[in-house]
């Protein structure tokens, strides 16, 4: 699995161990429908969603991999990375002390 398109990379995973959707909502604690629409690239699950299928599937993703996954599905979805988001955020907020925050975090 080379992939780095999470909803491609889980139902490879689900359909590799053999297992329907209803058992694999039912082990990780979510939904069948929202695992149908991960599955199907219609919603974009939030990293702990990421974390839970990814351990489910002993998939064997460190954090950094699955971080990474994350952030490119970000990027082709609004063309901005996480941190770009939360920039533009605080800016829009007038939150000064925020934006140089993620600035200087980002800029290490």
């Amino acid at each position: 699995m080379q992939t780095t398109a999470p909803n491609a990379l889980f139902k490879a995973g689900r359909l590799q161990a053999g297992l329907t959707q209803n058992q694999v909502a039912e082990k990780v604690k979510i939904r069948q429908e929202y695992l149908s629409k991960i599955e199907t690239g219609a919603v974009k699950p939030g990293l702990p969603v990421m974390r839970k299928l990814a351990a489910f599937y002993d998939l064997r993703l460190n954090e950094q991999e699955i971080l990474k996954m994350y952030v490119d599905q970000r990027k082709r979805d609004t063309g901005q990375t996480p941190e770009e988001e939360a920039l533009l955020r605080a800016f829009r907020n007038q939150n000064l002390q925020e934006c140089l925050r993620i600035l200087s975090e980002n800029l290490k």
